[in-house]
């Protein structure tokens, strides 16, 4: 599934909730994702090898416009910032720390236009500030997510993702171990990146799928299925 259709996915499920007035809004969260999506897109450029892109963005409203995204604005920037995560990771750019998106009112724009600043970091200092963290500070920043899964005797399993990597397998070396025939001794790990827990297969025999799909490099949503050569885990965020 793109970037795009999992925020789409995301915008039905808010517009089914508490937040159903966004459907009278002239403005849609899917074409603010789409601006982000052009700016970051303008905004890369070239460094050490890699396409680094903008980590800050800004986005514009008429005040009228804006009110109507106000009760959701929180949950909008969130989902926002991971869908530049997404995107990035589909279109092989490199950020250098996690997104930021917020949502803003300027009476100079007009109505039903939307309008988008991206920028890197003022400074070098800012943009690598969360690649030096200490272990404390890692943790803080984690999401609060753990795995559910059911071991062999079929009773309920609960795992902490309480670190910034997490190694799944049937080796005794691995942080959750799993008995099964089926799953390779070191089959996967999960690691954090840009403050989202990323599942990264590591070559194994059967294979690694999440919601059915196979996988090598997969940004994880609350709700996912993972699958460890059949063997399936459930990830949440609380």
């Amino acid at each position: 599934m793109s970037a795009l259709a999992r925020f789409e996915e995301f915008v039905e499920d808010l517009l089914e909730g508490s937040f159903s007035q966004l459907l009278r809004s002239p403005v849609q969260p899917v074409e603010i994702a789409k601006r982000l999506e052009r700016a970051m897109e303008m905004g890369q450029r070239a460094g050490a090898g890699k396409v680094l892109v903008p980590t800050r963005y800004t986005v514009f409203l008429h005040p009228d416009d804006f009110a109507a995204f106000s009760p959701a604005r929180s949950a909008l920037e969130r989902e926002l910032a991971r869908f530049l995560v997404d995107q990035a990771h589909e279109r092989g750019f490199s950020l250098l720390t996690r997104p930021r998106v917020s949502l803003e009112a300027r009476p100079g724009i007009r109505r039903h236009k939307v309008q988008v600043q991206a920028e890197f970091a003022e400074s070098a200092e800012e943009d690598t500030a969360e690649l030096d963290l200490t272990p404390a500070q890692v943790r803080e920043k984690l999401p609060q997510a753990r795995l559910l899964y059911r071991d062999p005797a079929g009773r309920p399993c609960e795992v902490l993702l309480d670190r910034p990597e997490v190694t799944l397998g049937r080796a005794r070396d691995n942080d959750v171990i799993l008995d099964d025939p089926r799953v390779s001794r070191h089959h996967a790990r999960i690691v954090l990146r840009y403050g989202q827990f990323v599942l990264q297969d590591l070559g194994s025999t059967y294979g690694t799928q999440v919601n059915g799909e196979p996988v090598h490099d997969c940004l994880l949503r609350p709700g996912d299925c993972l699958s460890l050569g059949g063997v399936e885990l459930y990830y949440q965020e609380y």
